[in-house]
C-alpha cells in the first residue's frame, strides 16, 4: 500500500518536477542577461544589423511612398519631410555596432535581472542616445545641404535636398520653418526619435505617448507573475527534492533503503524529462521556427541571417543544459544506488564477522 502511494504521488507531482527542471535550464540560459548577451554578440547581431539598417529602417518609416516634392510621404504627424534614404544611411553612420552593443547590453543588465529575478529597475537613461541620433542625422544632413549649389529659382529646390540649396536660406533656418509648418513651434524635433522616453522607466515612460506605455504594460504585466516565480525557485527544488525523498521513504519502508529508491527516482524523473524536453525541442520547436520561417516575410535578410540562427542555437543550448543537468541527476542517483549497495554488503559482512566471533566465543 505504501509504495503504491509513494508511486501514485510521484506521478502527480511529475509535470512539478518537469516544470521545476526546466526552470533550472532556463535560469542559465534565456533567463541569464550574461547568457543572452553572449549570444547576441556570437552571432554578429549588430554588425548585421548595422550591415542590413536600410531594411529596418525603410520597415519602421515606411513603404517609401513619395509625395510630389521627392520627400517621403507623411506617416505620422512628425514624419522625416527630408529623404527616407537618406534618413536611413545617416541614422546607420551614427549607430555603429559598437553603440549598438553598448546600449542593448546596458538594456539587458537592466531589464533581466527585473524581469527575470524581481529586482529593481535600474533606469537606462536613453536621453544623450537619443540627442546624439538627432544631432548626428541633422549635421549629415546639414553637411549635404550646404554643399549643394544656390538655386537659380526658388521652384527649383526639393525637400530631397538633391537639387540646390535657398540663396541666403541656412539648413538650421529651413528646418525651422518647416518645424513651424508640420508643428507651429520650433522646439519639437522632426524625426519620430522625439519619441523614445529620456529614462526606461515605469515612472519615466511618457505619459502622452500610448503606444509605448501599452508596451510597456504589457512587460510589466508579464514580470508582475514571471519574476515571482524565477526570484523563489531556488527553493523550489529544494521543497520538491525533500518531498521525493519523502516518497522514497514510503516506497522504501524504511532509511537504510532510501538512497537507492531515492536514486533510482531521480534517474527515472530526470531521464523521462529530458526525453520530453528532447522531443519537444527537436520536433516542436523546430516546426515553430520553420512554420515562423515560411510564414513571416517581414526582413528577409535579418530573418534569415539573425533571427532564426539565433533561435536554434538557443534552442540547442537549452537542449544541451537539459541534458547536463539530467546527466548530473542521473550521476547522483547512479552514486546513491551503488553506496547503497556497498553501504548494505558492508554492514552483512560486519553482522557475518559478529556472528562469527560468536560463535568461536560459544566454542571455548
Amino acid at each position: 500500500m505504501a509504495k503504491a502511494i509513494s508511486i501514485i504521488f510521484t506521478i502527480i507531482l511529475l509535470p512539478t518536477f518537469f516544470v521545476c527542471l526546466f526552470l533550472i535550464s532556463l535560469k542559465f540560459t534565456i533567463f541569464n542577461p550574461g547568457f543572452i548577451k553572449n549570444e547576441l554578440k556570437s552571432h554578429n547581431t549588430y554588425t548585421i544589423i548595422h550591415n542590413n539598417f536600410s531594411e529596418i529602417g525603410t520597415s519602421i518609416i515606411g513603404g517609401g511612398e513619395k509625395d510630389t516634392s521627392g520627400a517621403p510621404a507623411a506617416q505620422s504627424e512628425n514624419a522625416n519631410p527630408f529623404s527616407q534614404a537618406d534618413t536611413i544611411a545617416f541614422a546607420q553612420n551614427v549607430l555603429t555596432p559598437q553603440l549598438m552593443q553598448k546600449e542593448t547590453e546596458s538594456f539587458i543588465d537592466s531589464v533581466w535581472p527585473w524581469l527575470f529575478s524581481g529586482k529593481k529597475l535600474a533606469p537606462v537613461a536613453t536621453g544623450d542616445l537619443k540627442d546624439n541620433i538627432y544631432n548626428g542625422i541633422m549635421a549629415q544632413f546639414r553637411a549635404k545641404y550646404s554643399a549643394l549649389p544656390v538655386c537659380s529659382y526658388p521652384g527649383q529646390f526639393t525637400m530631397n535636398l538633391g537639387t540646390c540649396r535657398i540663396a541666403g536660406v541656412s539648413f538650421d533656418d529651413l528646418v525651422k520653418q518647416v518645424q513651424m509648418q508640420k508643428f507651429g513651434n520650433t522646439a519639437t524635433p522632426l524625426f519620430a526619435v522625439n519619441n523614445i522616453p529620456d529614462n526606461f522607466d515605469t515612472s519615466q515612460v511618457t505619459p502622452n505617448n500610448p503606444k509605448p506605455n501599452n508596451n510597456f504594460q504589457n512587460i510589466s504585466g508579464i514580470q508582475s507573475w514571471l519574476a515571482p516565480i524565477t526570484k523563489n525557485f531556488y527553493f523550489l527544488p529544494a521543497i520538491l527534492f525533500i518531498i521525493l525523498v519523502l516518497l522514497a521513504r514510503l516506497f522504501a519502508g524504511a532509511w537504510k533503503k532510501t538512497p537507492m529508491i531515492l536514486g533510482i527516482y531521480l534517474i527515472i524523473i530526470t531521464g523521462l524529462f529530458y526525453l520530453i524536453s528532447f522531443l519537444e525541442t527537436k520536433f516542436g520547436f523546430s516546426w515553430l521556427i520553420n512554420f515562423a520561417d515560411s510564414k513571416i516575410t517581414a526582413l528577409p535578410n535579418i530573418k534569415s541571417q539573425l533571427v532564426i540562427p539565433m533561435a536554434r542555437d538557443i534552442a540547442a543550448k537549452v537542449e544541451r543544459m537539459n541534458l547536463e543537468i539530467t546527466t548530473t541527476a542521473i550521476i547522483i542517483g547512479i552514486i546513491l544506488i551503488l553506496a547503497n549497495i556497498l553501504f548494505k554488503k558492508f554492514l552483512t559482512r560486519k553482522s557475518l564477522g559478529v556472528d562469527k566471533s560468536v560463535a568461536h566465543e560459544s566454542l571455548k
